[in-house]
């Protein structure tokens, strides 16, 4: 039960208040005139306040401007509990931080009934605040914990590509602290392999699948198969790691072997990927579904020469959902427009961030992933 503060300068009052709320179960304060009452409420914290209108000393309205220097109307209820029948000063004491009146003489169950109800109001009030607090506290746990993931993440995915004959440019940004996008780059026999993802959802679990992803990508780099080959294990893995919760892979694999001077090219339900060339530009298109929908998916392999001065250019899908300000995407065929005199990878991946600028976009919705490989 609640601790609660009469103030009264009626001996008899104080005495009646007592009885009827201490057989209600709560503790009760006594003070004599309003000076008393600011002093008790600051030592002793009660729950809620009764009090007079008219008092020595310091009178309720004095009082309640006092105690409300300190606390909280939502958290400590005052009930003025007095005879004064002139509107203005009930006004007066709500003004000055009151949550209800009471006219004397009261009734003892409408009194009791309004004291409790503020009680529960306080409580509530209590409660939500602490609710919010705690999860206050749990969401910077998980600003923190996105935030160090971000960071791993980062150093998940890499940047540099040190192959003979090869420049390459990567943009990466995840549309939270975390992303789905993932790509790569790594000898797999004879050949360098690129490779650009997108696992189709957000947040951790997509993170966790695109850092596992990548893993798996690079292992099965090592056994030695085709790209076809790898894909389809690849694919055989990915099944297994998702199961049945309906997400996939989109997935561009790219292996060039600069023996052949040839590029074989797998997308699995990936966005167009593009071959620049000096006089003209291809259109890749996915020869399949995403990875994780059936173990025993395959797809069909576009062979490209990839000459000196050609230029692979990926990307993933939150790239070319971009808008500008009339609310055009960034299409396949304002892409091929950028792509003209910009033959340098990074001279290619700013063109297009300076684009995406300009265009009114500050910030990526989804994440936005953009890969360009030249050969030199």
């Amino acid at each position: 039960m609640a601790k609660i503060l009469v103030a009264d300068d009626d001996a008899d009052m104080r005495q009646m208040l007592n009885i009827h709320i201490s057989k209600a179960g709560h503790t009760v304060l006594l003070a004599e005139n309003g000076q008393e009452a600011a002093e008790v409420a600051e030592q002793e914290s009660p729950q809620l306040i009764l009090i007079d209108l008219q008092m020595p000393v310091m009178d309720g309205i004095e009082a309640i401007e006092q105690i409300r220097r300190t606390t909280d109307p939502a958290k400590l209820p005052i009930i003025l509990l007095s005879a004064e029948t002139d509107k203005k000063k009930w006004v007066e004491s709500l003004a000055a931080g009151a949550n209800d009146f009471v006219l004397k003489p009261y009734h003892k169950s409408e009194l009791l009934a309004r004291i409790k109800t503020h009680l529960a109001v306080a409580d509530l009030t209590e409660g939500m605040a602490n609710m919010t607090r705690k999860l206050a506290k749990k969401k910077r746990i998980l600003e923190d914990e996105k935030k160090l993931a971000g960071k791993i993440q980062k150093t998940i995915l890499q940047h540099d590509f040190n192959f003979p004959g090869i420049e390459a440019e990567v943009f990466y940004h995840p549309s939270d602290l975390i992303g789905g996008d993932f790509f790569d780059g790594f000898q797999m026999g004879d050949s360098y392999v690129f490779t650009i993802g997108d696992v189709d959802g957000y947040g951790t679990s997509s993170a966790l699948i695109m850092a596992a992803a990548k893993g798996m990508l690079r292992s099965l780099g090592n056994v030695g198969k085709s790209p076809l080959e790898t894909v389809c294990m690849f694919n055989r893995m990915v099944c297994d790691m998702i199961g049945e919760s309906g997400l996939s892979i989109t997935l561009v694999f790219a292996a060039f072997n600069p023996d052949k001077n040839e590029l074989e090219i797998i997308s699995a339900g990936h966005n167009p990927s593009f071959l620049i060339k000096t006089d003209e530009t291809s259109i890749i298109v996915s020869s399949g579904v995403p990875l994780g929908l059936h173990p025993d998916e395959t797809w069909g392999v576009s062979n490209q020469p990839f000459n000196a001065g050609d230029c692979l250019f990926l990307y993933t899908n939150g790239l070319t959902e971009l808008a500008d300000r009339d609310g055009r995407q960034l299409s396949e065929n304002r892409l091929i427009e950028l792509f003209q005199h910009s033959r340098s990878p990074k001279a290619l991946v700013e063109k297009i961030i300076n684009f995406v600028k300009h265009s009114g976009n500050r910030s990526f919705f989804d994440d936005a992933t953009m890969l360009a490989i030249r050969r030199t």
